[in-house]
């Protein structure tokens, strides 16, 4: 089975550091922030097809 998720996270002045690289702890807020939008399409899918 094969599952892929797509979204837009804006990239804050505060997730860069002097250099402008985006700091790896960054990443991780990243994918809580997608798991956020994920989960109420998700839960609306699971109603339809039950």
């Amino acid at each position: 089975m094969s599952f892929e998720y797509t979204t837009e996270v804006s990239v804050r002045y505060d997730d860069l550091d002097t250099y402008g690289h985006v700091n790896n702890v960054r990443y991780g807020t990243y994918l809580e922030e997608a798991r956020i939008d994920y989960l109420p399409m998700s839960s609306a899918a699971a109603r339809t097809t039950c």
